[in-house]
């Protein structure tokens, strides 16, 4: 008896540890913002909850793409207020803390898209095993550790890379990083940032 009381304070002291890891990274916001140029040949849309590790992928993302895309970023919960066609790329980056725990944001997002082949899912969890997907949309999985910052940026980056290279080359600017991008590819386990010598 004193055996089974322990363990289930034991669980009761683990849920509640993982409420406050929770609640803690909610209180959080992504501040919204804005980089934009006029010569840029596409429009991507980064919607991210807030923690170390997302902030850090979030940087390097806006790092990577600045040179050739106007890039808003805005807190997940503000997905509801997102024309989702006016952006060539959407980024959503979240956690999971359950396998059966999503945030109703991007879930309500992405159900209510008449078209979703244009969305990018990251989502931290406890095992980068777990392959999960939703409506068709394959996310990207990670644990939330450094060590796996690199792999993970350079997925993401190969699958937004993917999704504009699908877009018509319709001004000199998106030919040239069409050029790039395939040039890239073309290279394996290169991890230089695209343009970043032609910025």
């Amino acid at each position: 008896m004193e055996k089974t009381g322990k363990t289930r304070g034991v669980m009761i002291g683990g849920m509640l540890l993982v409420l406050c890891i929770a609640l803690v990274s909610c209180a959080r916001h992504v501040q919204e913002d804005r980089f934009i140029r006029a010569d840029a040949a596409h429009r991507i849309l980064i919607a991210s909850s807030a923690s170390e590790f997302k902030d850090a992928l979030r940087s390097r993302l806006i790092d990577n793409y600045r040179p050739v895309a106007n890039i808003e970023v805005i807190d997940i919960k503000a997905l509801k207020e997102i024309d989702a066609d006016a952006y060539d790329a959407i980024v959503i980056m979240d956690s999971c803390w359950a396998r059966s725990h999503l945030n109703l944001s991007f879930k309500r997002f992405i159900d209510d898209l008449e078209r979703n082949n244009h969305v990018i899912l990251l989502l931290t969890t406890g095992s980068e095993q777990w392959d999960f997907t939703y409506e068709n949309v394959d996310a990207v999985t990670s644990a939330s550790l450094l060590d796996n910052q690199d792999k993970v940026f350079e997925t993401l980056q190969k699958r937004i890379d993917e999704v504009l290279m699908k877009k018509p080359a319709a001004t000199s600017t998106q030919r040239t990083w069409q050029t790039h991008a395939l040039s890239r590819a073309e290279t394996k386990n290169q991890s230089t940032a695209l343009f970043s010598k032609n910025a």
